[in-house]
């Protein structure tokens, strides 16, 4: 037995109860497991805090976000008359027309051409207050030399031309300009003033070389470099109701705020009135890199379109039978390409699209009326959108959605990036997605939702984290195709869905391949899900949400600590109970050794004298050899004495030996060595040898054991668990939660008061 850490009294007990018995207070241990759990407790909620910051891209810590919000971050500490935003009356009114500035420089050029309409071809109006120069219809197209001769262009030096004068080619006139290696430049003065070429009907031919090509770009002489502020416009070409063609020419740094005022641009007034092509031409930091309202019949071949401002080539307006190929469109500030409008016979082929900040490709065939209306728009949607051997990457938002139309083809593209890689959004009819590759790091790869019909989905390999094709109130037919997912399902139908399957090829982990809704229908056959490995639904939760296993963590202390703590405290509620019991009876017994006259009653309390036999050699039954046990005076019984408790610790009552009280005569023994520091026999300790039954393996069987006798104190109770179950003294200590030195104290005063026999 290990040494206590307490120093034993020495001492006879005194009957005083201390806290170790009582079980008021916790033990050393006890105090140190608690200070862990809450010092754990603290550290695990700091690191959630830290961790969620550092999951949503906050700073690690909350007090170190940074400084705290002042005036300067938008709001006025001082009131102002007239302020709103920290600005006052007349910044705000500064601050409205800056921002009006572009539209009210479009304003301006529609009251431009509208004026200049009106006026003939050798009107000197037009040069004198429009500076501007009219070229009429003749049968020859209008070259450099005519230009120069018109007063209109300027030549800086061999290879560079400045447009002094803006253009206007009318109906029947053709401008044609074959510079290989000149430099175009588009004057824009400091007020706001810029020059510009507009074919009014008439034709637009721009042509440089493959190895020298022709470059259109705004200038400011004041700056001697490329104009790049907007806001007051600057130069730009706009074909209106003409035809514009463009080989090996670059467009830089040209256009502002409106479409056909956006850089290069070709409109009408009427579908088949304009038309376009262009190949091998760049665009290069324009507002839109390519412009194209009403536009019936043209072609965009081998461009490069780089950092336009809004979309890098738009089709709109019912545009029709326009073919884009071999064309790459980089860093848009919106979609790379944008067909919307109700536009309709649009193929784009053969061209890689990246870096767009909304979707890579956006096809809305949206009808411009849903019924008769006042401008007489039609209520017929877009169709026929043919999309095939495409490279969608680094999208903001999808890499290609369709929105509305009919009879849609997608093949033989590649599309990936952090967002859905394909959106479906109805209503379409006729859909058809073959041979093509969807890859997303986010949600979902492939969406399919909006009364979407006739939809194929065919041998294309599709993969996201947690849904591969997901499908909401559409018809799909999806078969042939590897879905892959890190966790969650393949498929996953939803509202008035359905569904047909077949020949697919499941990889990941989830609750189930093909997650089903309620109202949703799916059919189909041999899919292949030999790869898929199945994981619960809470276990797919949190790992969805990784903060929730800290969470989980954290809840394990009071989850596994609060069914302790209330046990714990039970328990001793009824230590109190017991020891309040206790007390009395000790202090009844007390009183029940004195008279009333103050003298030791003789109804005094069993004497030590009963237990003593004649010799202390016995046989079997306890008896002296040749002799007959004398019996034993049993103790009538009385309130106060101490039975084992079902739940609780026998209870501390205090007193002299000579309460203990059993209810049949001890029987010598020394089968069973006491572990104390005394020799006395068990005999001599008053308590009955332990019988031949097995040692109890809990405090439950000990106090079955003990169920039959009746103790007066928790001391005897103790003494009698030591010597009849064969308990270590360490091992009472525990299960009374007493300390061992006290047990040893027990024990010893209880064979110390116990009178020897007469061989003692």
């Amino acid at each position: 037995m290990s040494e206590p850490r307490e120093q034993p009294h020495t001492h006879a007990y005194d009957g005083h109860i201390t806290d170790e018995e009582r079980g008021d207070t916790a033990t050393r241990h006890r105090k140190i497991a608690r200070s862990v759990l809450v010092t754990s407790g603290i550290a695990l909620l700091v690191a959630i805090v830290v961790t969620g910051n550092m999951l949503t891209g906050a700073s690690a810590a909350p007090w170190a976000s940074g400084a705290s919000p002042s005036a300067s971050a938008g709001f006025s500490t001082s009131a102002t008359d007239g302020s709103a935003g920290g600005m006052t009356a007349d910044e705000a009114n500064e601050a409205l027309v800056e921002t009006a500035r572009p539209a009210l420089a479009v304003a301006a050029i529609d009251e431009w051409a509208s004026a200049l309409s009106r006026l003939s071809w050798d009107d000197p109006t037009a040069v004198t207050s429009w500076n501007t120069v009219i070229l009429h219809e003749r049968a020859e197209a209008y070259g450099v030399g005519d230009l120069v001769a018109l007063g209109a262009l300027r030549q800086d030096d061999a290879s560079t031309y400045s447009l002094v004068r803006s253009l206007v080619v009318r109906s029947g006139a053709r401008l044609q300009l074959d510079l290989a290696g000149v430099t175009l430049r588009l004057l824009s003065d400091d007020t706001g003033g810029f020059t510009r070429v507009v074919g009014w009907g008439g034709d637009v031919v721009l042509n440089g070389a493959a190895e020298a090509p022709l470059v259109i770009t705004s200038w400011s002489d004041s700056l001697a470099s490329a104009d790049t502020t907007t806001a007051d416009g600057r130069g730009f070409v706009w074909v209106r109701n003409g035809r514009l063609e463009a080989s090996f020419t670059v467009f830089d740094e040209l256009g502002f705020w409106s479409g056909r005022t956006g850089g290069v641009a070709v409109t009408a007034t009427d579908l088949g009135l304009a038309s376009v092509s262009l190949s091998n031409t760049t665009h290069r930091n324009l507002t839109f890199g390519m412009f194209l309202s009403d536009v019936a019949g043209g072609s965009i071949s081998d461009a490069t379109v780089v950092g336009a401002e809004l979309s890098g080539i738009r089709i709109t307006n019912g545009s029709s039978q326009i073919v884009v190929s071999g064309t790459t469109i980089s860093n848009s500030g919106q979609d790379g390409i944008l067909v919307d409008r109700a536009s309709s016979d649009v193929t784009i082929e053969t061209s890689t699209v990246s870096g767009a900040t909304r979707d890579g490709i956006r096809i809305d065939g949206t009808a411009l009326a849903r019924t008769a209306n006042a401008a007489g728009d039609s209520p017929v949607p877009g169709s026929a959108f043919t999309v095939r051997e495409l490279s969608v990457s680094d999208s903001g938002s999808a890499g290609v959605s369709f929105i509305s139309g009919n009879k849609i083809l997608l093949e033989h593209a590649d599309i990936s990036g952090a967002h859905a890689a394909l959106l479906l959004e109805g209503p379409i009819r006729t859909v058809t997605v073959a041979e093509s590759t969807f890859q997303t790091t986010g949600a979902v790869a492939v969406a399919v939702t909006g009364d979407v019909t006739d939809a194929q989905l065919i041998s294309s390999t599709i993969a996201a984290q947690t849904t591969a094709v997901k499908v909401t109130d559409a018809i799909l037919a999806v078969s042939a195709n590897s879905l892959t997912v890190e966790e969650g399902a393949a498929i996953t139908v939803s509202g008035s869905s359905s569904v047909e399957t077949a020949s697919n090829v499941l990889r990941g982990s989830g609750p189930s391949g093909i997650e089903v809704a309620s109202t949703a229908h799916v059919f189909g056959t041999a899919d292949d899900t030999s790869q898929w490995t199945f994981v619960p639904v809470p276990i797919q939760w949190l790992n969805r949400h990784p903060i929730a296993w800290l969470w989980a963590v954290v809840l394990v202390i009071p989850v596994v600590g609060l069914p302790l703590i209330i046990a714990r405290q039970r328990r001793h509620r009824e230590l109190r109970k017991l020891l309040e019991a206790a007390i009395v009876r000790h202090g009844h017994a007390e009183l029940a050794r004195y008279g009333h006259d103050g003298e030791v009653s003789p109804t005094e309390a069993a004497s030590p004298r009963e237990f003593e036999g004649a010799d202390t050699r016995h046989t079997r039954d306890g008896t002296a050899p040749g002799t007959h046990a004398a019996s034993p005076r049993a103790p009538a019984p009385r309130e106060g004495v101490y039975r084992p408790s079902r739940l609780s610790v026998p209870p501390q009552a205090g007193g002299s030996a000579a309460f203990v009280r059993a209810s049949s005569p001890p029987v010598p023994s020394s089968s069973t060595p006491l572990r104390s520091s005394s020799t006395s026999s068990p005999a001599q300790a008053g308590v009955r040898p332990r019988s031949p039954q097995s040692h109890p393996r809990s405090l439950q069987d000990l106090r079955v054991m003990l169920s039959n006798r009746e103790f007066a104190s928790m001391q005897q109770f103790a003494v009698a668990a030591v010597v009849e179950a064969g308990y270590p003294i360490s091992v009472i200590a525990r299960l009374f939660r007493v300390p061992a030195w006290r047990i040893e104290q027990w024990v010893e005063q209880t064979v110390s008061s116990t009178p020897r026999n007469a061989h003692g």
